[in-house]
């Protein structure tokens, strides 16, 4: 559907991309009370043919050129839409004084001496343009991607529209008295909790900066949400809140797990997992609905609401505090409590504005009737948590023996008389308990848990002694560089890299953009190690790790 300009006046405008590259244009508003930037050019010289990428969603700054009266101020914009050689720009729901300035003057339109000054600046601009490249140069340098379908339908649009307000303005107005509940339920915690050994009160902290700051958080959070609205099929999907594996990770990292920021993912992992099953129903006919609208394949739709994205967007709006990791579990705790369980309100509405406007009216009963009309992907299906010790026990007892063995830590190896089938069978419970345990569990007892299963999968390898026998309990362990538990006599235990050491090396490589760079390439980073140590200060000449260190490595 063709954007008609709502008003006559029109300004010469400059729009600076996130990669600082200046576009020029037409200014005008829209019937919708967007802006549009029409014959867009390159106004800097650029090296190389690299095209100018746009694409929606992303931020730019927007300014009128020339000397103007009552010009409005430079303003933070979001790209909405793409057509041809025009650029349409949304204003945050924060900046709509702003957005109403700038349409104002557009409406006003320029005087008459304004008019003649701004011909002069574009007959200027048209000079330069000239020396560099044609119009047609300029325009083929530009790479305006949209990003994602567009509604099927006039009708559809204006109702993907209407979702997408409705659906910021009923979050924000629920966001405001939230982050007043939450500053005082943290003030609370504050006199009860046992305070930092510094003496600093970590909660009060967070509560008077969340207090002064509860705006903007809210601000942050609405503008990640508006930002989801601009593509909702992604082609690379992000619905993994903490990504730890090595696939996702980037060259400007090792991607290694903090315990702080694995208890921040078990914290958000619970949440959202909770939340998708309390408004399985609600998510996934809005899910479906807004599908239909861009005619996309409802498996593949990103829902700006989801309960994920709302975890997500929540998550990414306090990073700028950085608040003190103990106190953010409790804050994710709270926003899963007292935000995300109060959800039926907000979907309920936006699915029957959809229902009404004849998009799948009856698609609930559907979901009742069928089952669930979606795909479920990985991530969501968990396994639920299963008596699994008390079944293998009884299964030991029909077979006569009374006795069941449980997992030890590492220097603790199972008997010789151990069954080696017995034990891969406690080892695969084990791991099944461990992925149930996800969202139940503390993450000290899931850190223990993993430890443990470390240790079992090593003896399951036959690597918890010479040969593949096992050692006898209590035996003191350690590690080799080839990822083998021995017993600590085979190895100089003063020449042992022990996890204070190993943290210093993986802090130096940090440093190193070709270490990130070959770390990448290979699936063990203890392997990396091995293969490097005589080039790394704090593991030169060592004989081997000690256990803690191994399992840590094994970990990451």
């Amino acid at each position: 559907m063709t954007e008609i300009p709502a008003q006559p006046g029109k300004f010469s405008a400059t729009l600076v991309l996130e990669d600082e590259v200046r576009l020029g244009g037409v200014l005008s508003t829209l019937l919708d009370g967007r802006l549009q930037l029409e014959a867009v050019v390159i106004l800097d010289d650029l090296e190389g043919d690299e095209p100018v990428t746009i694409t929606t969603g992303s931020s730019a700054v927007l300014s009128i050129v020339g000397d103007i009266p009552n010009a409005p101020e430079r303003a933070n914009v979001t790209i909405s839409g793409l057509s041809g050689d025009s650029v349409t720009l949304s204003f945050d729901l924060s900046d709509q004084m702003l957005a109403l300035g700038y349409r104002a003057a557009i409406a006003a339109g320029p005087s008459e001496v304004e008019l003649v000054e701004q011909a002069q600046t574009e007959e200027e601009e048209d000079e330069q343009a000239e020396e560099s490249a044609s119009l047609s140069d300029s325009l083929a340098n530009l790479d305006l991607r949209q990003r994602g379908p567009e509604p099927v339908s006039a009708e559809y649009a204006e109702l993907l529209e209407r979702l997408e307000f409705d659906a910021l303005d009923q979050l924000e107005r629920a966001l405001f008295p939230f982050m007043a509940d939450l500053s005082a339920h943290l003030q609370g915690l504050s006199s009860r909790l046992q305070q930092h050994p510094s003496g600093r009160n970590r909660h009060f902290e967070a509560a008077s900066a969340l207090r002064r700051k509860g705006d903007t958080v809210v601000a942050r959070l609405v503008k990640q949400v508006q930002s989801y609205f601009q593509d909702l099929t992604p082609r690379i999907s992000d619905d993994q809140l903490r990504q730890f594996d090595k696939s996702q990770a980037g060259a400007e990292n090792l991607d290694l797990v903090g315990t702080h920021e694995f208890e921040d993912y078990l914290a958000i992992d619970r949440m959202v997992t909770a939340g998708q099953e309390q408004h399985r129903l609600g998510l996934e006919a809005l899910t479906v609905r807004t599908a239909e609208l861009i005619g996309a394949d409802p498996n593949k739709l990103r829902l700006p609401i989801h309960v994920r994205q709302l975890s997500r967007a929540f998550q990414q709006a306090l990073r700028p505090e950085d608040l003190a990791p103990n106190v953010q579990t409790h804050i994710f705790d709270y926003f899963a409590d007292r935000f995300i369980r109060q959800l039926d309100g907000y979907y309920e509405p936006l699915n029957e504005m959809l229902a009404e406007g004849g998009v799948r009216p009856r698609v609930e009963a559907e979901i009742r009737m069928q089952g669930s009309l979606l795909e479920q992907g990985e991530d969501i299906k968990r396994p639920h948590r299963p008596p699994r010790l008390r079944a293998i026990k009884s299964e030991q007892e029909a077979a006569g023996d009374g006795e069941i063995e449980v997992a030890r830590p590492l220097g603790r190896p199972s008997q010789p008389h151990e069954d080696p089938a017995k034990r891969a069978q406690m080892h695969q419970h084990l791991g099944e308990q461990i992925a149930a345990a996800v969202g139940h569990t503390d993450p000290q007892r899931l850190y223990q848990s993993v430890i443990e299963a470390l240790n079992f999968r090593r003896q399951a390898q036959g690597l918890a002694g010479a040969g593949g026998m096992a050692l006898p309990a209590d035996t003191p362990v350690s590690g080799t560089w080839d990822g083998a538990t021995v017993p600590s006599t085979e190895v100089d235990q003063g020449r042992l890299a022990d996890a204070q050491s190993i943290a210093r090396a993986l802090s130096a490589l940090q440093h190193s953009s070709q270490a990130r760079e070959d770390v990448q390439e290979i699936d063990s980073l203890r392997e990396y190690l091995a293969a490097h140590r005589e080039q790394i200060a704090d593991l030169q000449d060592t004989s081997g790790l000690t256990a803690e260190s191994l399992n840590q490595l094994d970990l990451v």
